[in-house]
């Protein structure tokens, strides 16, 4: 994905600012309520300033990640979670997410947000 998308970047989750007051393995959850897994981070199109993926784990010994593609999501403030209109087994369907694939977010990215005037 790194080739077809050099401009991505991965921010981590305990990066993210919001109305909650941490995002760092945050639940997601469906609209069943049911656990889909924790929040590891998003990628991200600094430049363009648009969030492309979620980066979702699953498991604890045998951990996977995700990337879910942008759904209709809701913070809730309530639970601390991420409730997302999603199927339990739709998670799996998703691509897995390759930490080499994207590079990490940096002060240089924060600046193409900032400064990045659209066409």
């Amino acid at each position: 994905m790194t080739a077809d998308a050099p401009h991505l970047c991965y921010l981590r989750a305990d990066q993210i600012r919001g109305p909650l007051p941490t995002f760092d393995h945050l639940e997601v959850k469906n609209r069943e309520d049911v656990k889909l897994g924790r929040l590891d981070g998003i990628i991200i199109d600094a430049a363009e300033r648009r969030m492309e993926y979620f980066v979702v784990e699953q498991g604890f010994l045998n951990h996977r990640r995700y990337l879910l593609p942008l759904q209709l999501t809701q913070v809730d403030t309530e639970t601390n979670a991420l409730r997302m209109d999603v199927d339990g087994g739709d998670l799996e369907s998703c691509a897995r997410f390759n930490p080499g694939a994207f590079r990490r977010y940096s002060g240089y990215d924060h600046l193409a947000a900032m400064f990045h005037q659209p066409a």
